[in-house]
């Protein structure tokens, strides 16, 4: 999202340049528009984050100063800290794009330490305090005391033209004949949140009662060597695919039967939007945060979805814990019905294809891009 501000602002004739914490991170290097503020590398420890942290400020200040920066928006929590301490006349606006009750948990002692003293300490100094959904902005005012006049939520977006115009692209030749079948896809960094195991174990019943259906996983990770030992285990060779990271996932998108959101939690998932503007029918679990805000009506953000539920916009599934106190037997069932629910139905599937599509109007470029525009001039 830090890319597709910095690409819109720039197209908006606005002076802006996107810093960076670190300096190996998936971004066009050569852009003049983009400055790294350290050689660190974000795969250090926390340790040495919080030792090179002081230089990072120091240049940080040195390079608003040089650019006579206004506003400055930061991403995430090490560049929030960073931003609420910097000196000068700045509008300042941090972004919470977890939720972070969630990711608190699942950080370094350290780490979540440093976040539960300095956000305190530091809030008052912001001017906005963003987020990207509805549910993560109710549970940051959980932890924190805040003025509700700070909150402000901007959903992430999709640009439709140009979603459907790389999902024209051709695909890896070795591909093309997945593509025969019946194809169910996911899209994820392959990290134990995301909930691919899931998946795997739902595709396995599928399986039982639709052979010919394909399931490909886009993306790379650390647990990439045991999900494809998963895939053996359940004798699924052949049927299941990891092609790895694909800088282009809406031509893979644009060809699956079906996309399917297996997550444990999220912040606001990408590529279920993405799936959803290039009309493809969806499936989500019912994490926090954001497939509940995308696909369904429903505000009611404590209470937690224990049945398979139709929405507008999508199918939503209990979330996939094996301490849910769901009637199943195991929290995959339900995603195994979902699943052959959609395959079994061509006039639901056409359905929810056309309502996912229009419910992106609500995610549009125009629209999103408008409400930074009206925050960054408050």
């Amino acid at each position: 999202m830090a890319l597709r501000l910095l690409d819109s602002f720039l197209a908006q004739g606005l002076d802006v340049y996107l810093l960076t914490l670190d300096r190996n991170v998936e971004i066009p290097i050569h852009s003049k528009r983009i400055i790294h503020l350290s050689q660190a590398n974000v795969c250090w420890g926390t340790l040495r984050k919080v030792f090179m942290a002081p230089r990072q400020w120091l240049k940080l200040q040195q390079t608003l100063q040089r650019l006579h920066c206004q506003v400055l928006i930061s991403f995430m929590e090490r560049a929030n800290i960073l931003n609420m301490l910097t000196l000068g006349k700045l509008r300042r606006i941090i972004s919470i794009r977890t939720h972070l009750s969630i990711a608190l948990r699942n950080k370094s002692p350290i780490k979540r330490g440093l976040i539960r003293f300095f956000y305190p300490l530091l809030l008052r100094r912001t001017g906005v305090i963003n987020f990207n959904s509805k549910q993560a902005a109710g549970d940051f005012r959980s932890l924190f005391a805040v003025d509700e006049k700070k909150i402000s939520v901007i959903y992430n977006y999709c640009d439709r033209k140009s979603a459907q115009s790389l999902a024209k692209k051709p695909l890896p030749h070795d591909y093309e004949t997945v593509f025969k079948n019946r194809v169910i896809i996911t899209c994820g960094r392959l990290i134990r949140i995301k909930g691919h195991r899931f998946l795997i174990q739902a595709f396995k019943e599928v399986r039982k009662h639709h052979p010919e259906t394909r399931l490909i996983i886009l993306g790379d990770g650390p647990l990439k060597e045991q999900l494809v030992d998963l895939t053996r285990q359940l004798e699924l060779d052949g049927t299941v695919f990891f092609p790895g990271y694909q800088a282009n996932p809406f031509a893979w998108m644009a060809r699956a039967d079906l996309f399917v959101l297996p997550s444990l939690t999220e912040g606001f998932p990408n590529a279920l939007l993405e799936a959803m503007t290039l009309g493809i029918p969806v499936i989500s679990t019912d994490c926090p945060s954001g497939p509940r805000e995308m696909l369904s009506n429903k505000d009611h953000f404590g209470e937690k979805i224990t049945k398979t539920y139709y929405s507008p916009h999508g199918i939503l599934i209990p979330r996939l814990d094996r301490n849910s106190k769901s009637n199943v037997s195991l929290p995959e069932s339900s995603l195994t019905s979902a699943i052959m629910k959609l395959l079994e139905d061509d006039k639901l599937r056409r359905r929810y294809g056309q309502a996912a599509q229009e419910r992106t109007k609500m995610f549009s470029s125009e629209h999103c891009l408008y409400q930074w525009r009206s925050l960054i001039r408050c």
